[in-house]
């Protein structure tokens, strides 16, 4: 791992063997994760932080700061719909399905257990509900197969035809 200073923040910069592209992680107010794909240059992962470097910051300076009673009124709307929209989608398609848990996640939407438990994040909510089951059946794929492999693709395909353009929509919404 590699580290800089710029400006105040401290840069860790990562290669990852699964990741397929630069990202950038606000861990703190201090701090920085560059994530990148193994062969990738530490000079083009900087290159791609300093071209990003004042929408991070406006990001962190402006970005959304819920008070606690909008993050419980988020939990509680969350509370209602995701699990059931999980549950119902998961027995439409016929997956297997552990416990439901949601959670307020900084950088992920979504996950699923090596035991099929499905994690979701109450900022879903913040999203169009086509983009909700997006992600929840994404994860109900995940129950079938435990990877980003062109199988997982296609069976996804199967129950979200337009998954690539509500993942865009999903990305767009959330990246730098």
């Amino acid at each position: 791992m590699k580290t800089e200073t710029i400006e105040e923040y401290q840069i860790n910069y990562k290669k990852h063997i699964f990741s397929k592209s630069i990202k950038i992680t606000l861990k703190d107010d201090k701090s920085l994760l560059v994530t990148m794909p193994v062969l990738c240059p530490y000079k083009t992962a900087r290159n791609f932080l300093i071209s990003n470097f004042e929408k991070i910051k406006s990001f962190k300076l402006n970005g959304p700061k819920l008070s606690d009673e909008e993050l419980k009124l988020l939990r509680k709307r969350a509370k209602k719909y995701l699990p059931e929209r999980t549950r119902f989608l998961a027995e439409k398609y016929n997956f297997q399905i552990g416990r439901i848990a949601l959670r307020n996640q900084k950088t992920r939407f979504g996950s699923c257990s090596y035991v099929n438990n499905i994690n979701l994040n109450i900022n879903l909510m913040n999203y169009d509900f086509d983009v909700i089951d997006y992600v929840i059946l994404h994860e109900l794929v995940h129950t079938r197969i435990k990877n980003h492999s062109k199988d997982f693709w296609s069976e996804l395909e199967k129950y979200c035809p337009n998954y690539k353009e509500l993942r865009r929509k999903l990305k767009r919404k959330q990246s730098f």
